[in-house]
């Protein structure tokens, strides 16, 4: 029987075959890794020539794989562009370093996932479940995190700066050095959550919760606190203007 392409293992949900090939991937140096893919293609007799199936596993751009059950999968460093993934089950995946620019993951369940250094560059993650997430460094410039639950994730030193993250839940997050100038947190829920150092310049905070929010040594140059509650607000205030 011809063996399956890795591509035809995830849309099929074999997740440990996947993560198997990635890791047979990764120790072989890049001539290697074409050999190894287009014995895949090869294997697979997919019709198509070597170059474009290389391509298309060398690159996950613009892939459909909504409401897939993807938990644990190895996504790391993978191209990702405008990939739909609404709705994916991906919990504790690896998508460190992976460019996720500009892909749509609306209601998908990524509690506990390593999103550590990835680009998150207009990803739209409206809704998701980003619970107890790594997302330490990321850079998610202009993504869409209306309504998302981000509780007791880390997005330390992330670069979130014109993020939207209105009616999000993010209780106990960490935003220590994390870059959130002119991003939008309007509504949102920071009980306990961590600001220390971070960049909070122009943020609308208004209507939020901070009950007991960290925000020692933050940046609240012109940051917009109407309607907001918790401890010691009216100093915050006074710092912001």
């Amino acid at each position: 029987m011809a063996e399956k392409s890795p591509i035809h293992h995830l849309r099929a949900g074999n997740i440990r075959k996947w993560n198997r090939w990635k890791a047979r991937i990764r120790k072989k140096s890049n001539s290697r890794r074409k050999k190894v893919i287009e014995a895949f293609v090869a294997a697979a007799g997919n019709g198509g020539s070597v170059d474009e199936a290389y391509a298309l596993l060398a690159e996950l751009e613009k892939i459909d794989l909504a409401h897939a059950s993807l938990s644990q999968v190895d996504f790391k460093a993978d191209d990702l562009r405008s990939a739909r993934l609404v709705g994916a089950m991906l919990e504790a995946a690896d998508l460190s370093e992976a460019n996720l620019s500009w892909a749509n993951l609306s209601e998908a369940n990524l509690s506990w996932a390593n999103l550590s250094w990835a680009n998150l560059s207009g990803t739209k993650l409206s809704d998701a479940n980003l619970s107890y997430a790594n997302l330490t460094g990321a850079a998610p410039n202009g993504a869409d995190f209306i309504g998302a639950n981000l509780s007791g994730s880390n997005l330390s030193e992330a670069q979130l700066s014109g993020a939207t993250l209105c009616s999000a839940t993010l209780k106990a997050a960490n935003f220590g050095g994390a870059n959130l100038s002119g991003a939008d947190l309007s509504g949102a829920d920071l009980t306990w959550a961590n600001f220390k150092g971070a960049d909070l310049s122009g943020a609308d905070l208004s209507q939020t919760c901070l009950q007991g929010t960290d925000l020692a040594g933050a940046n609240l140059t012109g940051v917009n606190f109407t309607g907001a509650t918790g401890v010691a607000i009216a100093q915050m205030i006074n710092q912001s203007a």
